[in-house]
C-alpha cells in the first residue's frame, strides 16, 4: 500500500519542486537585472533580457534610485481641422487614472519612449489620432504630436532636486507632424 501512496504524492511532489525553482529562478533574475556584484553580469543579462521582456519584469531602474527624476513626461496631439478649428488631446497618462487602470495601462510610459526612438510608430500613431477625430463634415487635416514634460515642484523640506528655470518653449518638442489627407508624415524629428 505504501507504493501506490507514493504514486499518488508524486505529482504533488514534482509541482511543489516546481513552483519552487520557478520562484528562486525569477527572484535571481530580478537581482540579477538590478544588481552588478557578478562578474560575468553583462553576459548572463545579454542571455536574459529577451525573457525579462516577454513577461515584464524589465523595469527601468531610475524608478528606485535614491534620486527620483525631477520631471514627468507625456505625448500630446494637437489636431487642426479643415476648417481651421483646433484642439488637442492628451494621451491617456497613469496619473489621471485609477489603480485597477493603471495596471492595465503599464506600458504607456513605454509607448512614449517607443515614439521617441522607433519612428516606424509614428505613422500609424497618426493614423490612430485621426480615426479618433474623424468626423465627415470637418476631419483632421494636421495632426501634431509632442512630447511634452512638466517638472515636479520639491517637496516641502528641500529633499528633492530644485527645479531648473526653463522657459515655456523648453517644456516640450514636437515628435512629428502627419497628414491624413496624403497619408504621410510631413516633418518628424530624428
Amino acid at each position: 500500500m505504501k507504493v501506490a501512496s507514493d504514486l499518488n504524492n508524486a505529482p504533488q511532489t514534482v509541482r511543489r519542486r516546481f513552483l519552487k525553482f520557478f520562484f528562486l529562478f525569477h527572484v535571481f533574475l530580478i537581482l540579477l537585472w538590478y544588481f552588478s556584484v557578478i562578474p560575468f553580469h553583462n553576459q548572463l543579462l545579454n542571455l536574459v533580457t529577451p525573457y525579462m521582456n516577454l513577461i515584464g519584469l524589465n523595469q527601468p531602474k531610475p524608478a528606485y534610485y535614491p534620486d527620483p527624476r525631477t520631471f514627468t513626461h507625456y505625448l500630446r496631439a494637437e489636431i487642426t481641422f479643415a476648417n481651421g478649428e483646433a484642439t488637442t488631446w492628451d494621451f491617456p497618462r497613469l496619473t489621471e487614472k485609477s489603480p485597477w487602470r493603471n495596471a492595465a495601462m503599464g506600458r504607456a510610459d513605454t509607448w512614449m519612449r517607443t515614439l521617441s526612438f522607433y519612428p516606424a510608430c509614428r505613422l500609424d500613431t497618426g493614423r490612430y489620432i485621426a480615426r479618433l477625430f474623424e468626423k465627415s463634415s470637418n476631419p483632421p487635416e494636421r495632426i501634431a504630436v509632442l512630447e511634452c514634460w512638466s517638472w515636479v515642484r520639491p517637496s516641502a523640506d528641500k529633499t528633492v532636486i530644485p527645479m531648473p528655470e526653463t522657459r515655456e518653449e523648453d517644456d516640450h518638442k514636437t515628435l512629428f507632424v502627419y497628414d491624413p489627407l496624403t497619408d504621410r508624415l510631413i516633418e518628424q524629428q530624428p
